[in-house]
């Protein structure tokens, strides 16, 4: 009797913990499910030059949607811009020196360009010959821009532009300012190496890990890691540059003299500048330049291992995979043939 009189007690215990809502674990779950948490948004799309573009965002959950949104916007309008330009281009490489008339955006790549190719001494340059080869004499000082109507011309013969080295790092400059535009906080954008980023990544800040193999030398498998916010960062090796790459001033296809060239500097575009410039330049005048553009700051590597950096760029690790794990030799990439390749800048481009 006294077994029967326990089991109805726990039973109705049991009915009194089920009606009065003791036990809300569906509820509870519920909410946690709806909880916003920081997520990693990734999204790409070809370009017309076979480039990649890669978009990452990292924000709440709950602006999925709008991240999504957001983002197929922009690549509509990345996919209009690349258009345009190579409209623009092909336009002004076939008008016989004229005045063309240019959108605002293929404007302010010329444009831009131009302040860059004077930043770097005439070392990195758009200009190039439109109907006589590669190998003609190039000056981005014979680009005449009128502001006031959006046109150019050129002040010399046969001349034309070759965009193809610095068109990505003009994109992932511009879907930057559009993401931060629209209020996002946390995003990375990258072409083919050329990247920028604003905030930081989902649990870290943004980090670029430079490879750097040589199958010739004891260092086989050297690798680094930066961590870095809101700048942006251009990494240079044989397999990513777009080929011919042609020296402006000795007017001749550049060799690889370098494993790795990557450039820190707050706008994709001067940092693909500068990386350009350095790698046309080669490993013999590499340390004076690099002191040249203290607003840049330079990792590069040559082929025999041999590295040289900005003073104040810090490794923030080394990971030796194979091969020797001691530190690799540094070498001053001295003045050698700088000074008086640079003499010729000083011919008069009229």
């Amino acid at each position: 009797m006294r077994k029967r009189i326990n089991f109805i007690v726990v039973v109705a215990m049991m009915f009194f913990v089920s009606s009065t809502g003791f036990c809300k674990a569906k509820k509870v779950a519920h909410v946690k499910e709806t909880y916003p948490v920081t997520r990693q948004f990734i999204y790409t799309t070809p370009l017309l030059n076979n480039s990649l573009l890669t978009i990452t965002v990292v924000d709440d959950s709950t602006r999925e949607e709008y991240v999504k949104s957001l983002i197929d916007g922009i690549f509509a309008d990345v996919s209009r811009m690349d258009n345009v330009v190579a409209n623009d281009i092909a336009r002004i490489n076939s008008n016989n020196n004229k005045n063309v008339e240019l959108s605002s955006e293929t404007y302010d790549l010329i444009s831009k360009s131009k302040n860059l190719a004077t930043l770097t001494n005439g070392w990195f340059d758009i200009t190039t010959s439109s109907d006589k080869g590669y190998f003609s004499p190039k000056d981005y000082r014979k680009i005449k821009l009128n502001s006031s109507k959006n046109t150019l011309t050129f002040k010399g013969k046969n001349m034309g532009l070759d965009i193809k080295h610095i068109l990505p790092a003009f994109l992932v400059d511009r879907i930057m300012e559009s993401l931060v535009n629209s209020g996002v906080a946390n995003a990375k954008v990258d072409i083919d190496g050329i990247s920028r980023n604003v905030g930081k990544d989902i649990y870290t800040p943004w980090i670029v890990s430079i490879d750097l193999p040589n199958p010739n030398s004891n260092y086989t498998h050297r690798s680094y890691a930066y961590s870095f916010s809101n700048k942006s960062v251009a990494v240079l090796t044989p397999n990513l540059i777009k080929k011919p790459l042609i020296d402006p001033k000795a007017r001749k296809e550049v060799p690889d003299n370098f494993i790795n060239v990557t450039v820190f500097s707050d706008k994709a575009m001067t940092s693909s500048a500068i990386a350009y410039a350095l790698y046309t330049i080669g490993d013999n005048g590499a340390m004076p330049f690099i002191e040249q553009h203290p607003e840049s700051k330079v990792i590069c590597v040559n082929n025999k291992g041999e590295f040289a950096n900005s003073k104040d760029l810090h490794i923030q690790q080394q990971n030796y995979e194979s091969g020797d794990a001691s530190a690799a030799p540094t070498v001053d990439m001295g003045p050698s043939d700088l000074k008086m390749r640079m003499r010729e800048e000083e011919t008069d481009a009229e």
